[in-house]
């Protein structure tokens, strides 16, 4: 049975696609017997990831082969990792509504239980407003990119938890902020 300590999802639409980037970043417990294998979510919108890989003694991260399983609205990311840090990364659509209107629908369901989840999303940088529900509350200029960041504290999280967050924002051009 795997156990997460640490798990951050952070959520960034129109970074460097059109699309939303999603990126995971897990640290397994540390009473984990490697290798260990995996199975973890992303969804079926998402298609295949776009990186799935383990972070190293050296610190740098390498590239995992992984089969991908359908599963209905969900497409299953199976592999084996000798490391407990791990990043996943994925685009999933955004839907333009208007011209300037945008959403983003992300559901995520806790394939592990977690110690402590935190979410994290980046308001694109072109955004004039953007509204998170449930509420992540005021965002923070990061002064190293100058993005706005709305983070949430999650905490503890059991296996089979259920995760929805909408993101609407304003944007009339189709610039990335990245």
């Amino acid at each position: 049975t795997l156990h997460i300590s640490q798990m951050e999802i952070s959520i960034w639409p129109e970074y460097d696609r059109p699309e939303t980037l999603v990126i995971y970043r897990i640290s397994f417990s540390s009473i984990t017997d490697f290798p260990a294998r995996v199975s973890i979510r992303i969804p079926s919108s998402a298609g295949t990831p776009y990186l799935v890989a383990m972070k190293d003694l050296d610190g740098l991260l390498y590239d995992l082969e992984y089969t991908l399983v359908s599963d209905g609205s969900w497409n299953r990311i199976e592999f084996i990792t000798s490391s407990p840090d791990l990043q996943i990364e994925f685009y999933d659509p955004v839907n333009e509504l208007s011209d300037a209107r945008h959403e983003y629908s992300y559901r995520w369901v806790s394939d592990y239980p977690i110690d402590a989840l935190t979410l994290e999303v980046q308001k694109p940088k072109f955004a004039t407003t953007m509204s998170t529900e449930p509420d992540l509350g005021k965002g923070v200029v990061n002064p190293d990119d100058g993005l706005t960041y709305y983070t949430a504290e999650i905490g503890e999280v059991s296996q089979g938890v259920i995760l929805n967050l909408k993101l609407s924002y304003l944007k009339t051009n189709s610039e990335l902020s990245a």
